[in-house]
């Protein structure tokens, strides 16, 4: 893999990357990365010797139905910070276990997943405005993003 992936008017629109074949043969699903975020990670790699992403050192996990009854949360959707990472951006943000996310700056938050997906969109040094709650009341943190370590795997 790791061939072209073009439209019909043979414009690069991704990069292969691996293709889940349903039987011995050709055919199958396939994963490209798009092109944009390819050029993206190419431009880090030349000028920086890798790829920057931002970091916030938080851990979160969905608020399910049954985390929202015991937790007595009056909302069934967001993440809840379950881990704060020392010397962090959240940490110095005063981001703390228990706090709820809803937002990061204008998306919803719904998933875990979504908060690692919007904070490795921004740079480093980028600022970013999260909103939740914390113990029932609304809350807003400035943070400014770190840079993601290449160990670990908090957002």
């Amino acid at each position: 893999s790791g061939g072209a992936l073009i439209n019909a008017r043979g414009e690069l629109i991704g990069i292969n990357t691996v293709t889940s074949l349903s039987s011995g043969n050709s055919v199958g699903i396939g994963f490209a990365i798009p092109s944009v975020l390819a050029r993206e990670m190419m431009t880090d790699m030349i000028n920086h010797g890798r790829v920057l992403r931002g970091w916030l050192g938080v851990r979160v996990q969905n608020i399910t139905p049954q985390l929202s009854e015991s937790l007595a949360l009056e909302i069934s959707k967001g993440v809840i910070v379950s881990n704060v990472i020392k010397d962090s951006p959240a940490h110095y943000a005063d981001i703390r276990l228990g706090d709820v996310i809803t937002r990061i700056d204008d998306k919803p938050i719904i998933y875990e997943r979504q908060v690692l997906n919007e904070v490795i969109s921004y740079r480093p040094a980028d600022t970013v405005t999260l909103y939740g709650l914390r113990q029932g009341k609304k809350i807003s943190w400035e943070v400014e993003v770190g840079q993601r370590p290449i160990y670990g795997t908090s957002y």
